[in-house]
């Protein structure tokens, strides 16, 4: 399963302050995440395949996708009248209990519906939940 804890510093343009916001996914109860929610000024919404609520997050609960599902999709917008955040940091981690194998996750920011920045990166499967 993948794990999935978001760290967002919200930088709102038009010269508003700057909202800092952890995502800790506390505002669910564990088990299946269908549809959306808004925490900490954000809201998050299960956007493609099967999303779980666990109760192993650093801090709060974890989201995770399933490793059968691979195109699990987990999408942040921001809540309220202005839209625009800056994305900080995501804490991720790749847990197989086989303790074998690589999950890819990847990172895409958009502005007005066009697409203007992405990353993704490899990461280790390991059959310890906190790494």
């Amino acid at each position: 399963m993948r794990h999935i804890a978001l760290y967002l510093l919200a930088s709102v343009a038009l010269g508003c302050a700057a909202q800092a916001g952890t995502l800790t996914f506390e505002s669910q109860p564990t088990g299946f995440f269908v549809g959306y929610a808004t925490e900490a000024g954000y809201t998050f919404t299960n956007a493609a395949g099967t999303m779980l609520v666990w109760a192993n997050g650093s801090p709060g609960n974890a989201m995770e996708g399933t490793v059968a599902n691979r195109n699990s999709e987990l999408r942040v917008t921001r809540a309220g009248a202005i839209p625009y955040f800056t994305f900080e940091s995501l804490d991720y981690a790749a847990y197989s209990l086989s303790n074998s194998g690589t999950q890819t996750p990847s990172v895409q920011g958009y502005l007005d519906g066009n697409l203007v920045g992405g990353d993704s990166w490899g990461l280790t499967a390991s059959n310890v939940p906190s790494n």
